[in-house]
């Protein structure tokens, strides 16, 4: 049945139900998106970083890593099954994310701007379809916005939020609570200490750049080949291009292995990963002209 959230049922919600679990933004949790910008790429990491309590509600304190004359800092309190974020200007809880929302399920998020004086905006939201789908052993709820909202067609997950950027930006780019300049494009990793670590694919690692300003070419397509993938003892390297350094990284961007290589081409390898975590990980290898890179699984 189609529900239309009113504000005063969700304030009733929020006012109910302060001490639900904080399944949403978990301290630790981490956010990593993709920025394209004038043909370079770059990454946009966002963090969960500390609980907080404002007007007696459990609440997360969110930080964006990104340079911008407005806010890098939100906070959100979880309340079932809504995400309510708090308006630091008019000092309100306003409903995001309602993850229980259904096919027809419509709902208005209020948030106000500080541009030289405070204004009132509003955004109206749409369920146009809504499933599930298991990630990492845990079923997650999506939904697609419909509408004719300036999100019609994006897509929300349960835990990741916008699977565009974490919260939205209004009609002229400008990002309501977190910065982003417009530039974000979508997720590329998500983690927090209990779900575990998820990479989307949409390029080859949380922490890939492509800066078309350095002489650094990345050449990953048919430098290298892994096998098998996904890996459990063992992993057979096979390289085409001459690398002076190899190593492996995890999906948070850290060295966990350096491996040893002479600079010579077509080299063949087996190396040991049973110290690995099971995991995603990133193979990269260096030389004065290039960056070659390739993902494996360790089971």
């Amino acid at each position: 049945m189609k529900k239309i959230y009113t504000v005063l049922t969700l304030i009733l919600l929020l006012a109910t139900t302060s001490t639900f679990a904080q399944d949403f933004a978990p301290v630790g949790a981490k956010w990593v998106y993709n920025v394209d910008h004038n043909g370079s790429v770059f990454y946009l990491e966002v963090n969960s970083v500390a609980d907080t309590t404002i007007q007696g509600k459990s609440c997360q304190k969110i930080i964006a890593d990104w340079n911008c004359a407005r806010s890098g800092t939100l906070y959100v309190h979880t309340s079932q099954d809504s995400v309510f974020v708090y308006d630091q200007n008019f000092q309100t809880f306003n409903p995001l994310y309602i993850f229980d929302a259904i096919q027809g399920d419509e709902w208005t998020y209020n948030f106000s701007i500080n541009d030289g004086g405070f204004y009132l905006d509003s955004l109206n939201f749409k369920i146009d379809t809504a499933w599930t789908q298991s990630i990492n052993g845990e079923t997650l709820r999506f939904q697609k916005i419909g509408g004719s909202s300036l999100w019609t067609g994006d897509t929300v997950v349960e835990k990741f939020g916008l699977m565009k950027y974490l919260f939205f930006y209004d009609n002229e780019n400008l990002p309501i609570g977190l910065c982003h300049d417009g530039l974000a494009s979508g997720l590329r990793c998500y983690s927090d200490p209990t779900f575990g670590s998820y990479e989307t694919g949409i390029v080859d690692s949380c922490y890939w750049v492509n800066d078309l300003s350095s002489v650094t070419k990345i050449n990953s397509e048919n430098a290298v080949e892994l096998w098998p993938n996904p890996a459990n003892n063992e992993l057979n390297i096979q390289l085409t291009s001459t690398i002076d350094e190899l190593a492996i990284y995890n999906i948070n961007g850290q060295l966990v292995k350096p491996i040893n290589v002479t600079p010579t081409q077509n080299q063949s390898l087996t190396i040991d990963i049973t110290d690995l975590p099971t995991g995603i990980y990133s193979l990269i290898g260096f030389s004065n002209q290039e960056t070659i890179k390739a993902k494996f699984v360790k089971h």
